[in-house]
Protein backbone atom coordinates (compact mmCIF):
# COMPACT_ATOMS: atom_id res chain seq x y z
CA UNK A 1 0.00 0.00 0.00
CA UNK A 2 2.90 2.07 0.92
CA UNK A 3 4.54 1.91 -2.67
CA UNK A 4 1.35 3.16 -3.98
CA UNK A 5 1.97 6.77 -2.95
CA UNK A 6 2.38 9.38 -5.66
CA UNK A 7 3.92 11.96 -3.26
CA UNK A 8 5.41 12.59 0.43
CA UNK A 9 2.01 14.41 1.57
CA UNK A 10 0.20 11.07 0.32
CA UNK A 11 2.82 9.11 2.31
CA UNK A 12 2.70 11.42 5.20
CA UNK A 13 -1.00 11.03 5.03
CA UNK A 14 -1.34 6.94 5.23
CA UNK A 15 1.45 6.58 7.82
CA UNK A 16 -0.84 9.17 9.97
CA UNK A 17 -4.18 7.76 9.56
CA UNK A 18 -2.16 4.31 10.52
CA UNK A 19 -2.57 2.82 6.88
CA UNK A 20 1.14 2.14 7.10
CA UNK A 21 3.78 1.11 9.40
CA UNK A 22 6.56 3.47 10.18
CA UNK A 23 9.02 0.57 8.37
CA UNK A 24 6.74 0.77 5.63
CA UNK A 25 6.66 4.82 5.64
CA UNK A 26 10.54 4.90 5.26
CA UNK A 27 11.03 2.01 2.39
CA UNK A 28 8.48 3.91 0.69
CA UNK A 29 10.03 7.42 1.18
CA UNK A 30 13.31 6.18 0.11
CA UNK A 31 11.74 5.14 -3.10
CA UNK A 32 10.01 8.19 -3.83
CA UNK A 33 12.70 10.24 -3.14
CA UNK A 34 15.13 8.38 -5.59
CA UNK A 35 12.04 8.17 -8.15
CA UNK A 36 11.34 11.89 -7.87
CA UNK A 37 15.18 12.54 -7.52
CA UNK A 38 16.05 12.08 -11.40
CA UNK A 39 11.85 12.71 -12.64
CA UNK A 40 12.87 15.58 -14.88
CA UNK A 41 15.95 13.95 -16.30
CA UNK A 42 17.00 12.38 -19.33
CA UNK A 43 18.19 8.77 -18.59
CA UNK A 44 20.38 8.74 -21.48
CA UNK A 45 21.56 12.04 -21.06
CA UNK A 46 22.37 11.38 -17.31
CA UNK A 47 24.12 7.81 -18.08
CA UNK A 48 26.37 9.59 -21.01
CA UNK A 49 27.33 12.84 -18.75
CA UNK A 50 28.46 10.20 -15.71
CA UNK A 51 30.25 8.58 -18.22
CA UNK A 52 31.79 11.40 -19.12
CA UNK A 53 32.72 12.59 -15.62
CA UNK A 54 34.24 9.04 -15.38
CA UNK A 55 36.26 9.81 -18.30
CA UNK A 56 37.84 13.40 -17.44
CA UNK A 57 38.14 12.41 -14.07
CA UNK A 58 40.58 9.44 -15.27
CA UNK A 59 42.51 11.97 -17.64
CA UNK A 60 42.76 14.76 -15.91
CA UNK A 61 43.52 16.19 -12.75
CA UNK A 62 40.21 18.76 -12.04
CA UNK A 63 38.21 16.31 -10.70
CA UNK A 64 38.28 13.72 -7.61
CA UNK A 65 40.17 10.83 -9.11
CA UNK A 66 37.46 8.87 -7.14
CA UNK A 67 34.82 9.74 -9.76
CA UNK A 68 36.71 7.34 -12.44
CA UNK A 69 36.35 3.91 -10.34
CA UNK A 70 33.12 4.97 -8.68
CA UNK A 71 29.76 4.96 -11.19
CA UNK A 72 27.75 5.92 -8.23
CA UNK A 73 29.51 9.16 -7.11
CA UNK A 74 30.00 10.03 -10.72
CA UNK A 75 26.03 10.17 -11.41
CA UNK A 76 25.23 11.79 -7.99
CA UNK A 77 27.75 14.46 -9.14
CA UNK A 78 26.90 14.52 -13.08
CA UNK A 79 22.86 14.29 -11.44
CA UNK A 80 23.47 17.34 -9.19
CA UNK A 81 25.26 19.58 -12.18
CA UNK A 82 22.30 18.68 -14.69
CA UNK A 83 19.94 19.82 -11.94
CA UNK A 84 21.92 22.91 -11.49
CA UNK A 85 21.67 23.61 -15.47
CA UNK A 86 17.89 22.76 -15.48
CA UNK A 87 17.67 25.64 -12.14
CA UNK A 88 19.98 28.22 -13.98
CA UNK A 89 17.94 28.16 -17.42
CA UNK A 90 14.74 28.34 -15.34
CA UNK A 91 16.16 31.38 -13.37
CA UNK A 92 17.18 33.02 -16.49
CA UNK A 93 13.45 32.66 -18.26
CA UNK A 94 11.83 33.93 -15.57
CA UNK A 95 14.00 36.66 -15.14
CA UNK A 96 13.37 37.79 -18.55
CA UNK A 97 9.74 37.68 -17.98
CA UNK A 98 10.27 38.79 -14.85
CA UNK A 99 12.42 41.98 -16.19
CA UNK A 100 9.90 42.94 -18.92
CA UNK A 101 6.98 43.16 -16.84
CA UNK A 102 8.76 45.36 -14.59
CA UNK A 103 10.02 47.33 -17.68
CA UNK A 104 6.02 47.49 -18.90
CA UNK A 105 4.70 48.45 -15.62
CA UNK A 106 7.33 51.33 -14.76
CA UNK A 107 6.60 52.51 -18.56
CA UNK A 108 2.61 52.29 -17.73
CA UNK A 109 3.41 54.39 -14.70
CA UNK A 110 5.32 56.81 -16.06
CA UNK A 111 2.55 57.80 -18.99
Amino acid sequence: MASSANSFKELKKMYEEGAISAAAYTMAAINLDEELDTENLDPAELRDYTEYLQDVADESEELWDGLEDDSDAAQVVAKSIMKMNDAADTLASNWKKWSDALIDGSAETSE
